[in-house]
């Protein structure tokens, strides 16, 4: 899956890929910038609540690192933190990090790259990691590390069609909630 944003005026193309790997070591050792403004993160998939989700926190992590904002100095860390909804680091990784045979999710951001470049490095990328895709995967879950911190006070006082449109807004806001300094 490929989707394309414009933050701060840059282009911004991610790519989403849904699979298991067959070499877990090889794409960890990979995980950082893998070209110029081309980063790369693999993240477990059960701890993502919905495609809603992961894309409004790259959205946010990568305004904040063009902003010069950022928690981390390096965008692929940047991104798992409103993904898990903390600002410590190391939570966030030992959080989002996958084990060997669990599901992940392949993301690969770049700014301001041609989007068939991006799409050849991460192709190349996943033949070397013996990544194994599979089709989109039906996102929800309502386990998912977020998910847990939405109390039913929240759930309560949010508007919404369907319990799964308040949890996210709840989701969301928590992950938009990473970047407020209390």
């Amino acid at each position: 899956m490929i989707f394309t944003f414009k933050v701060l005026n840059k282009e911004v193309i991610v790519y989403l890929a849904f699979g298991k790997v067959g070499n877990l070591e090889k794409a960890l050792n990979t995980i950082g910038q893998v070209m110029k403004n081309l980063w790369f993160q693999i993240i477990k998939f059960k701890e993502i609540y919905s495609l809603n989700h992961l894309l409004h926190s790259i959205i946010i992590a990568t305004e904040k690192f063009l902003q010069k904002q950022s928690i981390s100095r390096n965008l692929h860390v940047e991104l798992l933190l409103p993904l898990a909804g903390t600002r410590q680091i190391g939570e966030a990784i030992s959080k989002l990090s996958p084990e060997k045979g669990e599901l992940v999710v392949l993301v690969f951001v770049g700014i301001g790259v041609n989007i068939n470049y991006l799409s050849r490095v991460a192709e190349n990328l996943m033949n070397d990691i013996s990544f194994i895709k599979e089709e989109q995967l039906k996102f929800i879950n309502k386990e998912c590390l977020l998910c847990k911190k939405v109390s039913e006070k929240m759930l309560n006082a949010t508007l919404g069609r369907s319990i799964h449109e308040r949890l996210e807004k709840n989701v969301l806001m928590l992950s938009a909630l990473t970047y407020m300094k209390m």
